[in-house]
């Protein structure tokens, strides 16, 4: 796993917990530039994605925040 290449979580089958996780797989992508993690957010290319708040904009903390999302430092 690291810059450009996809790492993929999936589900235990054999979890001893029934009906859990609810999450079939995770596909955690790490990216080394927040403008291109942001356009990707805005995109809907990811659904989740923390961003590095000292290398941000603040039209980018500005964005996140007019479109609900959750912002912590």
């Amino acid at each position: 796993m690291g810059p450009g290449r996809p790492h993929l979580t999936q589900k235990n089958s054999n979890y001893w917990q029934s009906g859990k996780p609810y999450l079939d797989a995770i596909q955690i992508r790490i990216f080394t530039d927040p403008q291109s993690m942001l356009s990707e957010l805005e995109g809907g290319g990811i659904d989740v994605a923390i961003l590095p708040l000292q290398g941000m904009q603040y039209n980018m903390t500005e964005f996140l925040m007019a479109n609900n999302a959750w912002l912590a430092s």
